[in-house]
């Protein structure tokens, strides 16, 4: 497990152990494994007989008489044949599961067409030679088919329920994350494009180093803390300095720096235009086709509409309404998601008892992490839009490390509206980071008098009583958690909480012996 090797500084791949340093794992919440090498070796995590990965294929056909191997030694191969001709067959659930998965395919089925109208309108807006509409309209487009075409109302014979439903949820989730990165990039760079002085494409040198390079990206300040890193000494503040993503020439690092380098990341200080008329340059990677182009006309190399517009730069005279239809497509998903707390306009929408069902009945960690997330954007939003904006900036603030200013932030939104459990949540979580365990405590039980279904405010408590090694605390709360959310990284922490309990309880008794 990677976290319980994170938390006990172990090798995070394979290790072979003597079965003599072995014990089964009895506790059932603890029995499933976050790694990635897992789907290499096992179809699934099966909940039956306290829970364990089913192998697959392959290693049933290794492992022949194995308990969890459908067959014995005998006709192997034939077995073999069969399960894979039938990998996809419909897999049998129960009438609850069933019902869910209906409701949740049928669902965003829906929120796929009624976000098709506002792509349309703006599709309409388009001229001949604004490339910026179409191209942005295509790409919503083309994931919007995904929801309202690929995936049918009802149940495909071909495929289980909740593999459908899981793909729905992951389509949609895909969908909203562009919205978000979309418009959050624009806003941001929107902002500070006064303070830029080099744009996307632009063939730009180094003034200390002397390499050339092409930029791909900016960010109005450094993400993380620069202030002492080589050439930046006479640099005044350049925490405070816009920063550009490079890609350099290839020869221009073999020659400063010994060997090739994919990127690097630059103070605008240090920076300085250079003509490609003095030869262009030559990347160790060529850029993503997709995203960059050759300007043949002006010499450069050219981003696509979609990062031209995410960093705010010139995308022509209908850059609002691009703007304008992504707000409202954001706002038709937000709707939806007040639905599933069962606060929206959406009358027989799909609710959070679905996604729950699916959390607790999913067997692989990526498709369980498809249905947190929309669990957490669904627990995020509230009916008042102007707090659901707050929260973000305050998510904002503390993602770019302003700790005390995000407290500020959620503390102004519960001041004013008591009933929103994420911003309780997200008041916690800077509580504790700050060090101050009864306020976090606090804030938490707040956040689950909202809503107790809230597996984040349940971990977070559980974080804060194993820091103060209140074990049997923690315990109770990751316990609690892990029964809404068995997939929960915090089984790593309930492991190692279990442990020392069971050492101070065999400690007391051989000292009462």
């Amino acid at each position: 497990d990677i976290n319980d090797s994170s938390l006990l500084h172990l090798s995070k791949s394979i290790s072979l152990e003597s079965q003599e340093d072995l014990i089964p794992v009895d506790e059932p919440c603890l029995r499933r494994i976050h790694n990635h090498l897992v789907h290499q070796y096992f179809s699934k995590f099966n909940p039956n007989e306290g829970g364990h990965f089913s192998p697959n294929n392959v290693l049933k056909y290794v492992y022949p008489l194995d308990r969890f191997s459908s067959d014995g030694n005998e006709g192997i191969e034939k077995n073999i044949d069969s399960l894979m001709k039938n990998s996809n067959a419909k897999l049998s659930v129960s009438p609850e599961l069933q019902y869910s998965c209906e409701a949740i395919i049928n669902g965003i089925h829906d929120i796929g067409h009624r976000l098709l109208l506002p792509v349309l309108e703006l599709n309409k807006q388009k001229s001949s030679d604004d490339k910026a509409v179409v191209s942005l309209a295509s790409t919503l487009l083309s994931s919007l088919q995904s929801m309202t075409i690929e995936n049918k109302r009802g149940i495909s014979s071909a495929s289980s329920p909740l593999d459908l439903a899981i793909s729905s949820l992951r389509r949609l989730n895909q969908f909203y994350a562009k919205l978000i990165a979309l418009q959050w990039s624009h806003d941001i760079h929107k902002k500070n494009e006064n303070a830029i002085d080099f744009k996307l494409g632009q063939t730009v040198k180094h003034k200390l180093f002397n390499f050339r390079g092409v930029v791909v990206a900016w960010d109005p300040k450094p993400h993380m803390d620069v202030s002492q890193w080589d050439g930046l000494q006479g640099v005044d503040n350049p925490n405070e300095k816009p920063f550009y993503h490079i890609r350099p020439d290839v020869n221009d690092c073999i020659r400063e720096f010994g060997g090739p380098r994919s990127w690097r990341y630059v103070c605008q200080d240090n920076l300085e235009p250079y003509d490609l008329k003095h030869g262009r340059i030559e990347l160790e990677m060529e850029l993503d086709e997709e995203e960059w182009g050759w300007d043949t006309e002006n010499g450069r190399f050219a981003p696509s509409e979609e990062i031209k517009f995410m960093h705010a730069e010139d995308v022509g005279d209908n850059e609002e309404a691009i703007v304008e239809t992504i707000q409202k497509l954001k706002d038709i998903i937000s709707d939806c998601f007040l639905s599933v707390q069962g606060r929206g306009s959406t009358a027989g929408f799909y609710s959070l008892d679905d996604l729950f069902c699916l959390l607790n009945s999913v067997g692989k960690l990526e498709d369980a992490t498809t249905v947190q997330d929309i669990i957490k954007e669904v627990f995020k939003e509230f009916p008042d839009s102007s707090l659901r904006k707050q929260l973000d900036a305050g998510i904002s603030e503390l993602i770019e490390g302003k700790t005390k200013q995000a407290l500020e932030t959620f503390s102004d939104i519960v001041a004013m509206e008591p009933a929103y459990g994420e911003a309780w949540n997200k008041k916690a979580t800077v509580h504790y980071m700050l060090g101050e365990r009864e306020a976090a405590i606090d804030a938490s039980n707040k956040a689950l008098e909202a809503d107790p279904r809230n597996f984040q405010a349940l971990a977070g408590i559980g974080l804060v009583e194993m820091d103060a090694l209140n074990d049997k605390e923690a315990i109770a709360a990751f316990q609690q958690c892990l029964a809404l959310n068995p997939w929960s990284m915090v089984s790593a922490r309930l492991s190692i909480c279990m442990s020392r309990v069971a050492r101070t309880s065999s400690s007391t008794d051989n000292a009462d012996k």
